[in-house]
Formats: C-alpha cells, sequence, structure tokens
C-alpha cells in the first residue's frame, strides 16, 4: 500500500507514518493510492506525462480545499526562455 499526502502529494509506504500523521509538511490527512507498476509512464511523450502530473496535483489541492475555497483558484503557467 502506498499512501499520499493530501497536502504536499509526498508518498510512502510507512504505515506508521500514516497512524501518527507525521508528514514532513505536517499535514495530517493522507490518501491511499494505488502502486503503479514500474515503467508506467515510460515511452509517454513529455508533454503527455506533464499533463498527467498536472491533472494529479490538481486533484490533491482541490481535496485539500475547503468548499468555499474552491472558487478562488489562481494557478498560473510560466516558461522559462
Amino acid at each position: 500500500m502506498i499512501f499520499r499526502c493530501r497536502n504536499c502529494g509526498n508518498t510512502s509506504a510507512d504505515i506508521d507514518m500514516v497512524l501518527d500523521g507525521a508528514c514532513t509538511c505536517g499535514c495530517t490527512s493522507f490518501q491511499l493510492v494505488e502502486q503503479e507498476p514500474a515503467g508506467l509512464n515510460t515511452g509517454l511523450p513529455t508533454k503527455e506525462m506533464i499533463r498527467q502530473d498536472l491533472h494529479s496535483w490538481i486533484d490533491l489541492n482541490l481535496d485539500a480545499l475547503k468548499p468555499e475555497q474552491i472558487y478562488n483558484i489562481r494557478v498560473r503557467f510560466e516558461a522559462e526562455e
């Protein structure tokens, strides 16, 4: 089993960390996630890997927000040249 922190997204298989609510970011809320097979993203184009990472990041952060905060979200994308 793998546990993902709902705040920072860090993952761990350490059940004691979850039971103690001891994520390094201080969050006490965790989500059980399926273990991804090794090399699952291998061969995917870079853009697709970034797209999947962004979807995961948005899902994690939306779950951590209070309902009244949902409508105050601002996301800014920047690219260095």
